[in-house]
């Protein structure tokens, strides 16, 4: 469909996610830098997360 469409779900995807769920780092770990693949930021190592459901947050069984 095309880059348009894909960023547009994209953003309506993470927006979903983010009004539900609260991402954080784990205990001890550091923010790492990013590295470009195609036109894709990616982690460049694993990147764990913590991610933890928001309070009064309505979730989809």
């Amino acid at each position: 469909m095309g880059a348009g469409f894909s960023l547009m779900e994209g953003t309506t995807v993470l927006r979903e996610v983010l009004s539900r769920y609260a991402l954080s780092l784990p205990t001890g770990a550091k923010p790492e830098r990013g590295h470009v693949r195609n036109i894709t930021d990616v982690p460049r190592h694993k990147a764990p997360i913590v991610i933890t459901p928001r309070v009064g947050a309505h979730h989809l069984a």
